[in-house]
């Protein structure tokens, strides 16, 4: 049996995790860096456990991320060799 304790801490991360994926998609890395800075009181380890949480459940997607800034870009008339060279 395996138990998960919640500390204030990784509630904290995950909240705000949430709290920026309600507003768009976020990549796994960018969404770490950024939860490094928004919850200075979480460790690494606890933000990672998180976002891994959250992409076990489907909350976090680096494709549905990188469709969706495809789509962005497409709108905003680039087309698909820019598009292309700015995801490498």
């Amino acid at each position: 049996m395996n138990i998960t304790v919640k500390t204030a801490s990784s509630r904290s991360v995950r909240r705000a995790a949430m709290d920026c994926l309600a507003r768009r998609e976020h990549a796994f890395l960018e969404l770490q860096r950024k939860l490094l800075v928004k919850c200075p009181d979480a460790s690494e380890v606890e933000i990672r456990q998180a976002l891994e949480q959250l992409r076990d459940e489907n909350l976090l997607s680096d494709e549905r991320f990188a469709s969706s800034w495809v789509r962005y870009r497409q709108s905003r008339g680039y087309g698909y060799r820019h598009i292309r060279q700015d995801l490498q």
